[in-house]
């Protein structure tokens, strides 16, 4: 959008916002357009988002072909910035943001301020971010929905946040508007377009890309959203702003179905985005039909395949919190925990890792590669009893990523103390005495600039108040949740198998300058001096030596991260027996040319096979313990291979 446009669209407004506040009953809207219009004067002018020959592009006229996923923002507004950080570190190029916009019970609206966040995080992550209300979902007959009209007046003061990003954020004319008795498709196709055009009259001050759902819970069964298309391709100006969004759910279970209704869409000229899918349905909580009894199994996998065929964007949903786990990607929000949906979602051959490439605008105009753009890392705490000690316990940054496969470097503080040493190391063993707390800041780096930080609390422990208590550092607990996890496995009614959890207890908690506190810091040693590459999470594989109930050990081998041409991986030996173990050495080899460049955690030795021993902190393992430690390797084409973990402790 060149300055002189703007100033046309800005004159545009001030005749359309009288016609808008005619309509607006309440004095406390008018202030808020008041306010707002005052504020198109300094609005910024930004190349922005727009569509060209039926294909969204960025401003630099570069294709933009959105792979992401779908956030509810109303599930959890506390969790909706980390998870934006950790859908990028998974390697999505974008996100779609659900929320309610029609909230004036408070003013200022805590909304506004929350959406600036969201947007800040959004281009410091390299996301190109649909903002979606949920307030129109199954308007119609549909208690407690609004008419789409009836919210356009609400985005008045959220203007200001909005100004100068029209180049990476998309704004949605609302979720899933329209139930399935209420708009024929003539009704429909009308009245979208009057929506739109009033939509584009409060957003004025920028030529937003609006994003439009389909007919009958955007699942569009009755192709009004095609009528729509085709009308709206024949206003040279309107087409210019406007995508399309259908949701494949519980009436698209063929996938024939699927790809027909790509196929015709892209014949019209228009752009598709998949707003919706997974692989059992999804159904909002404003729906008032019936549930059926048995879920169908939807074709989710074949949803990518043509998604990617067609070059159609798509947002999986959701990221996490549903009541149906099976609809979760990750596990109580946990990026290092992938539902079996997860896994499909992004790391399969059509999925968000495989295929997403970030707009041109976050790297050197070119959108055939994101390689040249940095991302920076996401910092995380895992928390673990020391085997050697009562009242210690090692900190691990280990679960920290980067969504470039940087090789990452750790550095912790004490925030507790003014003048405090820091230590450079992934890993740090440390106790804290009775009554006492200490603040630990983890800052990762990636060596191009990237930098992140996290903080633990960390209270009094006593490690041997119960035999029971295990040191292995899980890799799905996380500083920014105030529970950490057990993984337990259930089904959905479509008998399609989730990874879910269950809550335990934890000390674990984000904390700010402000809950630093005087504390007696006893000790602190590095409990591994190596610092291998963090890569995003990927497919987990495990291979378990188990042994019988009378077996003193059992070793498990687990693929953590894989990539091309590397992997990360661990062992996890644990003591099953009801003796201590007083040292261990395991054993394993590769049968697909791959070799190990790094580990942590353990004394290695061997070129394949390869042996690897305990260090002094972790020799003895309690009855009930595991101990787990890590390494960086090479690999060929193809999936990890997960090798067999022989050794005495193995039996």
């Amino acid at each position: 959008m060149t300055c002189s446009a703007q100033s046309k669209s800005v004159s545009r407004h001030s005749i359309k916002s009288q016609t808008i506040s005619s309509v607006l009953k309440f004095s406390f809207l008018k202030k808020l357009l008041a306010v707002a219009a005052a504020g198109l004067i300094a609005a910024p002018c930004v190349a922005a988002l727009s569509v060209k020959d039926g294909q969204l592009v960025d401003a630099n006229g570069q294709a933009v072909v959105l792979r992401g996923v779908t956030i509810n923002h109303d599930l959890a507004p506390e969790k909706t910035i980390q998870s934006l950080k950790d859908a990028a570190a998974l390697g999505a190029n974008s996100a779609q943001i659900e929320f309610t916009l029609r909230d004036f019970s408070v003013f200022p609206r805590p909304i506004v301020a929350q959406i600036r966040q969201i947007v800040e995080t959004c281009k410091l992550q390299k996301l190109i971010c649909v903002l979606e209300p949920n307030d129109v979902a199954g308007f119609g007959t549909t208690p407690g929905s609004t008419s789409p009209s009836g919210t356009v007046s609400y985005w008045t003061d959220l203007r200001q946040p909005l100004m100068g990003t029209e180049n990476f954020i998309i704004v949605g004319l609302g979720n899933q508007h329209f139930d399935n008795d209420s708009a024929s498709a003539s009704v429909y196709r009308d009245g979208m377009e009057t929506y739109i055009q009033g939509l584009d009259a409060q957003l004025s001050f920028a030529n937003f890309v609006i994003m439009v759902d389909g007919n009958r819970w955007s699942q569009d069964t009755d192709r009004a959203m095609h009528d729509l298309a085709r009308k709206i391709n024949n206003n040279e100006s309107l087409k210019k702003q406007v995508i399309y969004s259908v949701d494949f759910f519980d009436q698209h279970v063929n996938p024939d179905a699927v790809r027909d209704y790509i196929e015709d869409f892209k014949n019209i000229g228009a752009p598709l985005v998949i707003g919706g899918f997974a692989p059992v349905p999804y159904y909002h909580p404003f729906f008032q039909g019936p549930l059926p009894l048995n879920a169908p199994l939807l074709p989710a996998e074949a949803v990518m395949q043509y998604a990617q065929q067609h070059n159609v964007g798509y947002f999986a949903w959701s990221w996490s919190g549903n009541k149906n786990p099976a609809l979760d990607l990750v596990s109580d929000w946990s990026p290092a925990a992938l539902t079996r949906w997860g896994q499909l979602a992004f790391n399969s051959a059509n999925g968000i890792k495989a295929t997403s490439k970030l707009a041109s605008i976050f790297t050197d105009g070119s959108s055939s590669s994101s390689s040249s753009a940095n991302r920076p890392p996401v910092a995380n705490i895992s928390v673990a009893a020391d085997p050697n000690s009562c009242h210690s316990q090692v900190l691990s940054g280990l679960g920290s990523t980067d969504p470039d496969g940087d090789t990452l470097t750790y550095e912790w503080e004490n925030l507790a103390f003014a003048y405090s040493p820091t230590f450079e190391y992934p890993e740090i063993s440390t106790l804290v005495e009775q009554g006492k707390e200490v603040l630990w800041q983890l800052k990762v780096r990636d060596g191009k600039g990237g930098v992140d930080t996290e903080t633990f609390n960390q209270t009094y422990v006593d490690n041997c108040a119960s035999s029971s208590s295990s040191s292995v550092y899980s890799s799905t607990s996380s500083v920014r949740s105030s529970s950490s996890s057990v993984r337990s496995t259930s089904s959905s009614s479509a008998g399609y198998s989730s990874s879910s959890k269950s809550s335990a207890s934890s000390s674990l908690a984000k904390s700010s300058s402000s809950s630093r506190v005087s504390s007696s810091f006893t000790s602190v040693k590095p409990s591994s001096s190596s610092q291998p590459s963090s890569l995003s999470s990927s497919s987990k594989s495990v291979s378990s030596a188990a042994s019988s109930v009378a077996a003193q050990g059992s070793c498990t081998y687990v693929v953590n991260n894989q990539w091309s041409q590397g992997f990360t991986a661990s062992i996890r030996v644990k003591n099953t027996g009801t003796q201590p173990i007083n040292g261990w050495n395991v054993t394993w080899q590769y049968t697909d040319g791959s070799s190990i460049t790094g580990s942590w955690n353990t004394s290695l030795s061997g070129t394949n096979p390869y042996a690897a021993k305990n260090l002094s902190w972790n020799t003895i393992i309690k009855p009930g313990q595991t101990v787990e430690f890590g390494f960086q390797g090479k690999k060929p084409a193809g999936a990890a291979g997960v090798p067999k973990v022989t050794g005495s402790v193995c039996q």
